[in-house]
């Protein structure tokens, strides 16, 4: 409630009311959240799901007639006085004390707008020691959760780099559903492998951006599918990566 606190009088939640009216004071917040029935909660986005569905919505915002949906984590509030059982924690060496949070996984439609939330999972206790662990395994459920409560929504999900792991892939490929993953950790073997390919051979395209302070950017890209080397993903990758120049 303190970090609540916080961000209101930051004017975080400020346009979330038409202007002239005030946001509420955390304690109103608290007496308003402690009178929630999640239980209705969830079913009153249930029924906004099934009627977005009827409405043709993830078609409408589909890009380029794929149906594309974003998974990522959110920290939600914390704080070092109070816990409950579904509180995650970390140790701060430095200061000795323990920090008591919440995080989510949550998935959202990517196109146009509205971005409609598809579903939110969030991670538990024994979900893993490290970020990493945790928020896939929260992801993989959330997986499950958003299919059998809605069905397939979506035909693509992206992810950042802290999803690289293949039994999410996998967990993606099961409910038909392709993934695309940022990747970051340039010492994974298929990383290397891509990169030895693209050096070898001309860009498979080449265009020319304009950069910020009036400089131009040239930018050179690489696609190369059929990649096998990721053991542990049971179907070929396909790599795609590009090269920025800059002059002014």
């Amino acid at each position: 409630m303190e970090d609540l606190q916080r961000q209101i009088r930051k004017g975080r939640f400020q346009k979330l009311l038409p202007s002239r009216e005030r946001v509420p004071s955390h304690d109103t917040i608290r007496y308003a959240l402690r009178q929630w029935d999640l239980e209705r909660l969830a079913m009153s986005h249930d029924q906004m799901m099934a009627k977005w569905k009827q409405n043709h919505g993830p078609q409408k915002g589909a890009i380029e007639g794929w149906r594309v949906a974003a998974v990522d984590g959110v920290e939600l509030f914390n704080g070092t006085s109070h816990c409950c059982s579904d509180c995650l924690s970390r140790f701060h060496r430095a200061t000795g004390v323990t920090e008591y949070f919440h995080r989510g996984v949550m998935m959202q439609q990517v196109g146009n707008d509205p971005h409609v939330i598809y579903g939110m999972e969030m991670l538990r206790p024994g979900d893993g020691a490290d970020k990493a662990e945790g928020e896939t395994t929260a992801a993989q459920r959330l997986m499950r959760d958003v299919v059998r409560r809605h069905g397939r929504l979506v035909d693509i999900l992206t992810f950042d780099a802290l999803y690289a792991k293949a039994p999410l892939i996998h967990e993606c490929l099961d409910h038909r559903i392709d993934v695309v993953i940022r990747m970051k950790e340039e010492r994974r073997l298929i990383m290397q492998d891509a990169k030895g390919l693209f050096d070898a051979r001309s860009a498979d395209g080449e265009w020319v951006e304009q950069g910020s302070g009036g400089c131009t950017v040239h930018v050179k890209a690489w696609d190369e599918a059929g990649l096998m080397s990721w053991p542990q993903v049971r179907v070929p990758m396909r790599m795609a990566g590009t090269k920025r120049s800059i002059s002014t």
